[in-house]
């Protein structure tokens, strides 16, 4: 079972949706945000698999 950093996590995707201006940031529905996250952490645990 591959297990996610939290802290790094949280860091990574702090920097990504940095890169957003406040207002693109709220023109963004919450189920749209939720599915990109959803979609990072999958790819990040998938990247940890097959590094292992």
């Amino acid at each position: 079972m591959v297990r996610l950093k939290k802290s790094e996590m949280i860091e990574q995707l702090v920097s990504l949706f940095g890169k957003f201006s406040p207002e693109e940031f709220r023109a963004i529905p919450d189920y749209e945000l939720t599915r990109r996250i959803d979609k990072l952490l999958v790819l990040e645990a998938v990247s940890g698999t097959l590094n292992n």
